[in-house]
């Protein structure tokens, strides 16, 4: 903050001393002298701390101009202040202050919902001219009040963005590498299971209630993961970069999204997801508790397939012994023995 208060020019009066600034920021230093330098260039300023105080203040006050810090206690607080203003106070000239100049590119995705934004520390002078000209902007152009959405919707928009998104990081993924398997296979059935993702989210039925397409889209996921060589621990993984990507885009949208949904749609969306996930490691075991009839002379009995798929077929007396003995392990581990042998007597 010294060095901002080292580029300012000193006081000056212009035409726009009426102007009323809310400054958010958890910076006590900043909170302490910013307001003092734009109060000295005539404008009216209160500075609030967080983002509870900030809405508190828009919504009992009316103001010209934003000033919010990018993460107010937690990363990407700031638009949820931008946006209250938007909603609320459509004319308000409403700018970010930022401390990573490497957010640069994911502010360019939100720039039509943010008039300018500065890094820290900014150029005083260039921070009040900017103030300046937004305010004559806004006398010659006032706005309309922007249109809402809830997150249902924006998942909608962006489904192939979001697959794309989920393709790449599966993709970047040693673990995902392993699998031979085309990127459309890597994916399925992610586009549709995000458009039912939307529906339940409009739905108003309670949030334990999942529709039972997504379930049934989960079951197939299972079923077809199963087939396809994944892992429990793969599938694990590639639901949590599917979230990763769905609040990814969720939060380059936070902007135009209805504030009073975003909490318990957030939740829901949460609830949806685990819930699919179990249904999907339900199927993919139920897929695997089939018994498989190995009948060469060296070696004859029933294999549980939920253990022994995966294994490669032995060549040799001693690799068919040290494959038996990996395999009753199994048994064990997954408590599979007890279905063997009631399989036996019927085989």
């Amino acid at each position: 903050m010294e060095s901002m208060l080292l580029r300012s020019r000193g006081p000056r009066r212009y035409a726009t001393q009426a102007a009323r600034i809310l400054v958010v920021d958890d910076e006590p230093g900043i909170r302490e002298t910013l307001p003092k330098i734009l109060t000295l260039h005539g404008f009216s300023v209160i500075s609030k701390a967080t983002v509870g105080e900030a809405l508190l203040e828009i919504s009992s006050t009316k103001f010209d101009v934003l000033l919010s810090d990018l993460n107010i206690g937690e990363p990407g607080d700031g638009f949820t202040v931008v946006s209250a203003m938007r909603r609320t106070q459509p004319d308000c000239r409403t700018f970010i202050l930022t401390g990573y100049p490497a957010f640069e590119t994911a502010l360019q995705a939100i720039r039509s919902q943010v008039d300018e934004y500065f890094i820290k520390p900014t150029s005083i002078p260039n921070l009040v001219n900017a103030i300046e000209q937004s305010l004559e902007s806004a006398e010659r152009e006032p706005r309309q009040l922007i249109a809402s959405k809830r997150i249902s919707g924006v998942i909608r928009e962006n489904v192939a963005e979001i697959v794309q998104r989920t393709l790449a990081a599966i993709n970047a993924e040693p673990d995902f590498a392993a699998l031979r398997l085309t990127d459309e296979q890597r994916v399925y059935p992610y586009g549709s299971l995000l458009v039912e993702l939307g529906d339940v989210l409009d739905s108003s039925e309670p949030s334990r209630r999942i529709d039972e397409r997504i379930l049934e889209k989960a079951a197939l996921r299972g079923q077809v993961s199963r087939s396809q060589g994944y892992s429990i621990p793969l599938m694990v993984a590639s639901t949590r970069i599917l979230e990763n990507a769905i609040l990814e885009v969720i939060g380059e949208n936070l902007l135009v999204l209805e504030i009073s949904f975003v909490i318990s749609d957030l939740r829901r969306l949460s609830s949806c997801l685990t819930r699919q996930l179990e249904e999907s490691i339900k199927a993919y075991q139920q897929a695997g508790r089939r018994l498989v009839f190995d009948s060469s002379d060296k070696w004859k009995g029933w294999f549980c397939e939920r253990c022994c798929w995966n294994h490669p077929e032995p060549s040799s007396d001693g690799e068919r012994v040290a494959l038996a003995i990996k395999i009753n392990a199994e048994f064990d581990a997954h408590s599979c023995e007890i279905f063997t042998r009631q399989h036996r007597a019927t085989a």
